[in-house]
């Protein structure tokens, strides 16, 4: 699961981070690969690549926020821009009412 959503991310979103960054994902993915296709592995040596891998993710977690929080603030922006009226000719009117059967 973890390999998988890293990759995915790095194709998705390689092209926003280092190539130092994305060279050292790639190979703490391809590691974790080797070792969970031996199954003699310890424990805990999985668990510190597993760990490795996800220390290394980070950054490109972090870019992809930053990304999304760039998106959404320009979407934003364009968005109050439109939901303003054109002019200021709207009004509020108080009105009674009455309730008939």
């Amino acid at each position: 699961s973890l390999i998988y959503s890293t990759e995915k991310s790095l194709s998705e979103y390689g092209d926003k981070i280092s190539a130092d960054d994305k060279t050292q994902i790639e190979s703490a993915v391809a590691e974790l690969k080797t070792l969970l296709e031996n199954e003699g592995t310890p424990a805990e040596e999985l668990k510190a690549k597993s760990e490795a891998l996800q220390q290394v993710a980070y950054k490109l977690a972090e870019e992809v926020y930053k990304a999304a929080s760039a998106e959404a603030e320009a979407a934003e922006g364009a968005g109050a821009e439109s939901a303003q009226p054109a002019d200021d000719t709207d009004t509020v009117e108080d009105a009674d009412f009455e309730v008939v059967d």
